[in-house]
């Protein structure tokens, strides 16, 4: 009996081993094929997270564009509303200066001789087929009676930087009622009437008049029909500094040349001379305003020293001559060459001044000693 008891239990106990060693090896499979399981989804999870983050990338530079888009539009449509707004200016503006360049031919046609003489001669009925023709004359803004047309004048006159001047900007800055007041101050006047008194010139606003901007713009028609009827003249060499000497001995060549010629016969000499001026006025950055009165005076200066001068006292322009032709006249890039050159004739050639009476034991700070 024991026998059997015994062994009923050891196949008990190898039965029960054996399922055990099963239960074990199918755990150890599911625990593996779960760990399995675990890493895959943390690569799908890494997978998921590079893919969102693209995602909000590009969604921030839609974001971005859509912002850049809209803001070109805003912009788009303040340019459009401010281009029209110039449009509309720019309108306005032409209108004025037609409307001014109507009232200047319409002085200009009460106060010019030639229609008034024609008037006088002619009946009633004739006179308004004179006026008719009122494209064929042209507007007087200087002193000299030359006349010019308004609009190519002020439409192809450019300064000596190369900037076009504009109608608007003309009529903007001269004071054209003040060149009304005086046609109408000679409408009032009687008696004969000269070319002088027929012209008037259109002066700078006095706001206006020491306003950097304006200074690069000539106003005056006088210098600017030397400069047209000159042809000689390269403007485009005035733009470089580096020509200033060949512009200096250009201007002393043509003022020599010029007082060789009589006095009576200066006519055409005294455009070259003033074409040569002006050079030298932009080059010593004058102010426009400034240009004719400073030519006048230097060409008055040239004349006295040529004409006037007595007990055998040589001028300027002489001495200038005489030193080129021995060799040792050179000019340097220092402007103030001229003014120093002017000043040194001017004192050799003055009374001479009693010398100053100096203390002994002490020297002077020039050292000219």
């Amino acid at each position: 009996m024991l026998q059997n008891d015994v062994k009923m239990l050891t196949n008990i106990k190898s039965s029960l081993e054996v399922e055990f060693s099963e239960a074990v090896d199918t755990r150890d499979n599911e625990i593996s094929s779960l760990k399995k399981q675990l890493v895959r989804n943390f690569e799908e999870l890494e997978k998921a997270n590079k893919a969102n983050k693209e995602l909000e990338h590009s969604l921030a530079k839609f974001k971005r564009r859509r912002k850049s888009n809209i803001t070109l539009q805003n912009q788009a449509k303040t340019n459009f509303e401010f281009k029209k707004q110039d449009v509309q200016n720019e309108t306005q503006c032409l209108q004025k200066v037609n409307d001014r360049v109507e009232t200047q031919a319409s002085i200009e046609e009460e106060f010019n001789p030639k229609y008034e003489n024609q008037a006088d001669e002619e009946s009633e009925s004739d006179s308004d087929q004179m006026f008719d023709n009122s494209d064929n004359f042209t507007v007087t803004i200087n002193n000299r009676g030359t006349n010019d047309n308004l609009a190519d004048l002020i439409g192809n006159r450019t300064s000596y930087h190369g900037e076009l001047m504009e109608e608007e900007f003309l009529f903007e800055h001269l004071n054209i009622d003040k060149a009304e007041q005086q046609a109408k101050s000679q409408r009032s006047d009687k008696g004969t009437q000269t070319k002088e008194r027929n012209s008037f010139r259109l002066e700078p606003i006095e706001e206006e008049k020491y306003n950097t901007s304006l200074q690069d713009y000539s106003m005056d028609l006088r210098i600017e029909d030397i400069v047209k009827n000159n042809e000689s003249i390269n403007t485009s060499s005035i733009l470089n500094p580096a020509k200033k000497k060949d512009a200096l001995e250009e201007y002393f060549k043509m003022t020599v040349l010029a007082m060789k010629v009589a006095h009576h016969d200066l006519d055409s000499v005294c455009q070259i001379k003033a074409s040569a001026l002006l050079k030298k006025a932009k080059y010593m950055k004058i102010p426009f305003y400034e240009w004719q009165t400073w030519i006048e005076r230097e060409l008055n200066d040239m004349y006295l020293d040529n004409v006037y001068n007595s007990g055998g006292r040589p001028s300027l322009l002489r001495v200038a001559s005489r030193d080129s032709h021995s060799g040792s006249f050179s000019l340097k890039k220092n402007k103030s060459w001229v003014r120093r050159k002017y000043e040194t004739l001017k004192t050799v050639f003055s009374k001479k001044k009693k010398p100053s009476k100096k203390k002994k034991g002490y020297r002077s700070l020039s050292g000219d000693d």
